[in-house]
């Protein structure tokens, strides 16, 4: 199984992520509380220029109706007498006093503007209109025979001087008449009016300029937010494709090699990369310890070769083709270890597997089936190619005559018998363990084919 390796250009931790997220998150969300407040900021400040306008026109129309009511119940008394247009116009100048009212309401709005100025001279006429009305109220009160005690400061005899005082009832009425309507009184009232219309006009210029100013920022403001909202949308895309193409995309990838015992995909977040390392990790030391179990499961631990269970369970295939089965034997083992001992038994073993396997071929398998005796099949080998096997054989005798240092010279006997598909696996072992048998009566160290025993 090939474990996959993919070397990747960044490292990089969903916790990481995650933090950088909140962050820009918050930054995000503190930049959007910050211009929904200057956007509802100035809101409240158009809202407020607007309500502030309003009351001002409100209360120029209050200071308007009133000075037309107080001229209006003055002229009424002094031309018909009717003692209750001057108690309407008192009461208005004393107790509603709605013109003084309208121009302290508009007072404040106009202190620190260009047009408070203009305020200032509207109220100085409408204190000239006041004058000009009480001494023509003044007037007509004497002229009628009576007496101003009673009204207080409002109306009094020092209102009218001597001269008036001398003049006959009808000159004083007609004075009072001519007061109240002469050109100057009315100038008076005309230039009140034009002064507090050029209070509003500007007033309404000025509110106009902080209201477009106010609807700029608000329009900013609104601008922001859009932004602001497409970012964050465009942050949750983000971190929708970063959960998808890091996180889930690489589980579920792994997923599907875990089903299939293969490595897992060693890319992503970090977290993901030592998940994936981590598993590989586990898995090759899986691997390795089926392959050393497998391995010791069907091979001798001394010599390396296959076991005997190992024969057992590939034989039943192998006889249904054209084989060869050798058994082997080491001449006198029992000698050698019970004068070597049995350390140089083993190293005998490891040397004669070893010649063994060099000796024949790839596709040939070797086996030790116990103690000293071992077995090779060669495979598609018929009796047409006993020479073959014997030439191989008494090489195989010949390197193995030669001793050394360690071990004395050592001597084999083999058995062989051969199977094309016709003999079951047990009889082809028995076959060749009767050629053994064979081999190993009288002079030992040869090789007994079973077909050569059948005429004996």
């Amino acid at each position: 199984m090939e474990e996959r390796n993919r070397e990747k250009p960044f490292s990089i931790s969903i916790r990481s992520i995650g933090t950088m997220m909140v962050f820009v998150a918050v930054i995000v969300m503190i930049l959007l509380y910050y211009s929904i407040s200057k956007a509802k900021s100035s809101y409240d400040q158009i809202k407020m220029t607007t309500d502030a306008f309003i009351q001002n026109q409100i209360d120029s129309v209050n200071l308007k109706d009133a000075t037309e009511y107080l001229s209006e119940q003055a002229r009424c008394y002094v031309i018909n007498g009717d003692i209750k247009y001057l108690e309407n116009y008192l009461s208005e100048a004393e107790q509603n006093k709605n013109r003084e009212k309208a121009i302290d309401a508009l007072r404040p709005m106009m202190k620190d503007t260009t047009s408070y100025p203009h305020l200032r001279v509207a109220f100085n006429f409408s204190n000239k209109m006041n004058e000009v009305e009480h001494h023509a109220i003044s007037l007509a009160l004497l002229a009628r025979g009576i007496g101003t005690e009673k009204y207080g400061d409002v109306i009094s005899d020092s209102m009218v001087n001597n001269m008036e005082k001398e003049m006959t009832p009808e000159e004083q009425l007609e004075l009072a008449r001519t007061l109240l309507f002469e050109d100057k009184y009315q100038g008076y009232k005309e230039s009140m009016v034009e002064n507090i219309q050029i209070c509003m006009d500007e007033l309404s210029d000025d509110m106009k300029a902080e209201q477009v100013s106010s609807a700029k920022n608000m329009t900013d403001a609104l601008m922001e937010q859009r932004y602001l909202i497409l970012l964050s949308f465009l942050l949750i895309i983000l971190m929708v494709l970063v959960v998808w193409f890091f996180v889930i995309k690489p589980l579920v990838t792994n997923i599907e090699h875990i089903n299939n015992h293969e490595y897992l995909d060693d890319y992503g977040l970090e977290e993901m990369r030592t998940l994936a390392s981590t598993f590989n990790s586990m898995l090759t030391d899986v691997e390795d310890n089926q392959k050393m179990l497998s391995f010791e499961a069907n091979h001798d631990g001394l010599t390396g070769l296959y076991n005997r269970k190992c024969y057992n369970e590939m034989i039943d295939e192998y006889v249904k083709k054209k084989i060869c089965l050798l058994i082997v034997d080491v001449d006198d083992f029992k000698n050698i270890n019970d004068t070597y001992g049995h350390d140089t038994g083993d190293i005998a073993l490891k040397k004669v597997s070893s010649i063994l396997t060099e000796s024949f071929r790839r596709e040939d398998m070797v086996f030790r089936l116990g103690g000293d005796e071992m077995a090779i099949v060669m495979m598609g080998v018929s009796s047409e190619q006993k020479e073959l096997i014997a030439a191989k054989t008494a090489a195989i005798k010949n390197r193995l005559a030669q001793g050394d240092d360690v071990l004395p010279p050592i001597s084999i006997s083999v058995g062989a018998a051969f199977a094309d598909g016709d003999i079951d696996a047990e009889k082809l072992y028995k076959c060749a363990d009767m050629a053994l048998y064979e081999a190993k009566k009288g002079e030992k160290g040869k090789l007994i084919f079973y077909d050569d025993t059948k005429g004996e």
